[in-house]
């Protein structure tokens, strides 16, 4: 359990807990994540995935088909346990996303709404691969689709509502359908900011 929560503790650290002027990192205990889980959707949605996910490495199906379940029913998320996501995932508002069970997400990666990742009519890779592969530090706005074996460069920005099918280098600004580089983006360019962990309810 305890590799558990520091995956989560680096999910959630985009959190700062501020006492007047001072902000600060929060310090997550079990029982403070569950609560904020409890009012927080978006907070939600990673940690059912991560409890999916972890039942699904573990072997246990059923568990993981639960878990999964619950993160639809609660959220309007659709991420499938098998999916490989690293560390630092954010989904702001998690209504209508959908990850498939192929897809690889890298480190700090933000997933807004409505967003698909997964494959495009079973095209694959010379590796057998059929879904995206996304590096870290990504960030995919709301409607994009990105679909087929493909791989997203680190540091990109995909704009909303692209359609993205084919890859895409590292430091781009991507937008369009279908989705065409726009600019480079600067490295470690990421909009991510600190979000105050209030006591006002998130629905």
């Amino acid at each position: 359990m305890s590799r558990l929560l520091d995956v989560l503790r680096q999910d959630f650290s985009w959190l700062v807990w501020r006492d007047g002027d001072e902000a600060r990192p929060v310090d997550w205990s079990w029982a403070r994540l569950l609560w904020r889980c409890l009012k927080n959707r978006s907070m939600r949605a990673v940690f059912l995935h991560r409890l999916a996910h972890r039942a699904h490495v573990r072997g246990h199906r059923v568990r993981a088909a639960v878990w999964s379940g619950l993160l639809y029913r609660m959220t309007g998320a659709q991420v499938a346990a098998a999916c490989r996501i690293g560390g630092g995932l954010r989904m702001p508002h998690p209504q209508g996303i959908v990850v498939g069970a192929g897809v690889e997400v890298g480190t700090m990666v933000t997933i807004n709404q409505h967003v698909t990742l997964g494959g495009n009519f079973g095209k694959e890779n010379e590796h057998g691969r059929r879904f995206p592969r996304i590096g870290d530090r990504c960030w995919i706005c709301a409607g994009a689709v990105i679909a087929g074996p493909i791989d997203i460069g680190a540091n990109t920005l995909i704009g909303a509502n692209s359609v993205v099918t084919r890859s895409i280098p590292a430091n781009s600004v991507v937008g369009g359908v279908p989705a065409e580089v726009l600019r480079p983006r600067e490295p470690d360019a990421s909009p991510r900011a600190s979000w105050v962990d209030s006591e006002e309810e998130t629905p």
